[in-house]
């Protein structure tokens, strides 16, 4: 990927371009705010000044009385309205922050899978889910840091102007001060940035997977059974280890930053108190104008500190938004016009597939996982794919859904390059059903449909069910296809054994009733008798749509009209059962390999045609 550079400017831009547009009322909240923030020191400060005033002019007690009582009041009155905006500016800004979120989690979604298999790029994705992921870091920090900019410059003009008719050397020294706090905390916020944010997401990555394997109900198993726990620890330690050396110099760099500004400081309170000190001694300053130079002084004292930490802090969040965009505007594969022009809609009654002399590697592997493939699927027709593990039957599959694309020649549907077609309505064609077998954390229902409550046909959810092989677990549960499942969201909720997890997913390729059907080895936790008899019912039920068949159990494919044996990346074999085992040496010793787990028949072969 080229570097992104956005300036400060640009991300301003585009941060307030969508806020506009999500929440019309956040700035006016935010003037609103800024405006309350400003006024309400400056009256406390001045609240002694004028009590004392009147105390030393022995004014009148009513006269002591009504003032204060108007101050507090006054005091209250801004109190509330700064509390009210406040809130007010507090669900809008979370409301900005779960946009944010949202607009990532759809990128994460809708990139280029092969995208996801590269450190460059989950890197980015840890970043970008850290840069959304708290009000003090990101996008989070630039709302809040704008808020106070905001905030702490009307209260600036307003105490510069009371200190600078006063003693002007005063505001200098003070801002002098001010500015080496400045510099001390903009030094460390950028040394951290390059030294503990941009190195860290590595080790989040990798202590968010270590901790999944401590609350994994499938990660469980295996760990108490093959004694992974030493394992796992050595590797957690090792981990944390080198994480807990880069917190360590983090933090030993902010306190090295607090003892900095902690120096400057003290240099501007002893300026401050010393002056005010000089002034009581040659009664140049009153008893009331020495408390109200404190307030104004400290109060002056106390923003410019403030602003300038919000700068630096802008920058150290200017330079994390610069990720969450970098994220964001990573280029997926980009539509080659060379191909053609763009077709958006895939209006065919029927499906053919060709591959001529494809070949595909992995992104930074060297070896090819497929080499000069040509193969034609005609519509409507049944292809069993089979192979030992590391054939290259998966890539395959993968190649036909466009998860990838190929690295050398092209894949045709109906005489057409598949890359032409636009890649979401490309996906609506195909029905997929892979080996491994991912449940949501929602209703059985929607497990089946992958659609919304209310878009979900529940008779049509019961008879793919049904013809899945999953209706009498169905009617065993009490709230039947409207059980919650896993425990992520309801206390209730329920996992399915591997055998029934593949019949659900089967389930899922039928109520789809997509064009093209995809069984990527789906029943490989069934036994090859239940095998044979799903596939054999499963392709009674997509009859007339093109399929193709994965699976490592070749007795299970023999209803297929064409059987292509992969080897090494390489289809070394293609024809019907029979001509196989009469032709195809590899074919026929993978079959006699596996007879000898199926039922055998008086002439030796196996039949599990039942």
């Amino acid at each position: 990927m080229k570097k992104q550079d956005y300036t400060f400017f640009e991300n301003v831009k585009y941060l307030f371009s969508y806020t506009v547009k999500r929440q019309k009322g956040f700035l006016p909240t935010l003037a609103a705010s800024g405006t309350t923030w400003a006024f309400y020191p400056l009256i406390f400060a001045f609240m002694p000044k004028v009590v004392l005033d009147l105390i030393t002019r022995d004014a009148d007690m009513k006269t002591i009385i009504v003032t204060m009582i108007i101050l507090t009041l006054t005091l209250i009155t801004l109190s509330l309205v700064d509390g009210y905006v406040a809130k007010s500016q507090e669900w809008r800004f979370k409301d900005m922050l779960m946009g944010w979120r949202e607009r990532r989690m759809e990128k994460a979604f809708t990139m280029d899978y092969k995208n996801l298999e590269k450190p460059d790029v989950l890197n980015l994705m840890e970043r970008a889910i850290y840069v959304t992921g708290s009000e003090h870091d990101g996008i989070g920090a630039m709302y809040n840091n704008f808020t106070c900019i905001f905030r702490n410059s009307i209260t600036i003009i307003v105490t510069l102007f009371t200190i600078a008719t006063l003693n002007p050397l005063l505001v200098v020294m003070i801002f002098m001060c001010c500015f080496g706090q400045y510099k001390v905390l903009d030094i460390t916020k950028k040394e951290n940035k390059k030294k503990y944010m941009d190195v860290m997401p590595p080790y989040w990555r990798k202590i968010a997977y270590l901790n999944g394997m401590t609350n994994d109900f499938e990660y469980g198993k295996d760990i108490r059974l093959f004694n992974m726990r030493p394992f796992i620890n050595e590797k957690n330690k090792e981990v944390n280890h080198g994480a807990h050396i880069i917190s360590k110099q983090m933090f030993n760099r902010w306190i090295r930053c607090k003892e900095g500004m902690s120096l400057f400081e003290l240099i501007e309170l002893l300026f401050l108190f010393g002056w005010i000190a000089f002034g009581c001694i040659d009664k140049s300053i009153t008893v009331g104008n020495a408390v109200l130079y404190i307030g104004v002084a400290t109060a002056f004292s106390e923003n410019v500190v403030q602003i300038f930490d919000v700068i630096a802090d802008i920058k150290r969040a200017n330079l994390e938004v610069c990720d969450y965009r970098k994220f964001m505007d990573y280029p997926d594969e980009e539509y080659d016009n060379s191909i053609g022009e763009k077709i958006e809609k895939l209006d065919f009654d029927s499906f053919e597939f060709k591959f001529e002399d494809v070949s595909f590697k992995y992104p930074g592997q060297e070896k090819y996982a497929l080499e000069h493939i040509n193969i034609t699927i005609p519509a409507g027709e049944r292809l069993a794919v089979v192979g030992m593990n590391g054939a290259g039957k998966s890539t395959f599959i993968k190649l036909i859904l466009r998860i990838y694309e190929p690295t050398g020649g092209r894949i045709l549907l109906n005489g057409i390059d598949v890359r032409r077609f636009d890649r979401k309505n490309y996906f609506r064609a195909f029905a997929p059903a892979f080996q491994s077998v991912e449940c949501f954390a929602m209703p059985i229902k929607q497990n089946v449909s992958m659609e919304k409550i209310e878009d979900t046909d529940n008779k049509r959810v019961r008879e793919c069910l049904d013809k899945a092989g999953l209706d009498k677990k169905i009617s065993s549960l009490e709230n039947g296809i409207d059980t919650e499942m896993l425990k992520m969201f309801y206390a209730d909720g329920i996992d399915l054994s591997g055998g029934e997890k593949q019949k659900l997913t089967l389930a899922r390729a039928l109520y789809k009733s997509a064009d093209v059907v995809i069984l990527d080895e789906p029943t490989a936790a069934l036994d090859a008798l239940a095998e044979d008899r799903m596939y054999r019912q499963f392709d009674e039920m997509v009859k007339g749509r093109t399929a193709i068949y994965i699976s490592h159990r070749l007795a299970s494919t023999r209803f297929c009209d064409e059987i292509a044996i992969f080897e090494g990346g390489h289809i070394v074999g293609m024809g019907t059962h029979d001509e196989l085992m009469e032709n195809n040496k590899t074919y026929r010793e993978m079959f006699d390999m596996q007879a000898r787990y199926y039922k055998d028949e008086a002439d030796g072969e196996v039949a599990v045609n039942e």
